[in-house]
């Protein structure tokens, strides 16, 4: 009887702590996919996913939290903050909620990087969830614009011969 009492409130406590969890995405794939989740109002949510670029990229960030059922799930203040390894200044953040919320990150260069995941739970609910995607999108070589620069000017050239016969 006594170890069922000790282990009832050992869940109590555990359901009130923050959760912190890193994960590693290794190299990022062209998608990457992560979430988490607190239980207990008040709870804090302080994630960490880490990746790579091999090549400068693009970013196109998307996050959503599951608020609703009357109110039993609901997190607030939840933040996405993108930082590259070793700078402590962030390279930008946007916040979320029950709506999904985009952001893109522009001309990253190569290099590790990671997300910085925050929330809290409300205190009129019992616990939150979020989900998160990390979408690649390349950045153009410098010779992508310069063949689209000479496309366009053969085409102005062609163009311009045309209203002169």
């Amino acid at each position: 009887m006594l170890f069922k009492a000790f282990a009832a409130a050992a869940l109590v406590v555990a359901s009130f702590t923050a959760s912190a969890d890193t994960k590693d995405w290794g190299v990022h794939d062209p998608v990457e996919l992560g979430s988490g989740s607190a239980i207990g109002a008040g709870s804090l949510i302080d994630d960490i996913f880490k990746f790579s670029l091999t090549n400068p990229a693009g970013l196109m960030s998307v996050s959503v939290t599951n608020d609703g059922a009357n109110g039993v799930f609901d997190l607030q203040d939840a933040m996405v903050t993108l930082y590259k390894v070793g700078d402590a200044t962030p390279i930008g953040s946007f916040s979320f909620d029950s709506t999904a919320v985009s952001y893109t990150w522009n001309s990253l260069s190569s290099g590790d990087y990671y997300y910085e995941v925050t929330a809290k739970v409300a205190s009129t609910a019992s616990a939150g969830s979020y989900q998160l995607s990390s979408t690649l999108m390349p950045v153009p070589e410098p010779e992508t614009y310069a063949l689209m620069l000479g496309g366009l000017g053969v085409i102005g050239f062609v163009a311009a011969r045309r209203r002169k016969v």
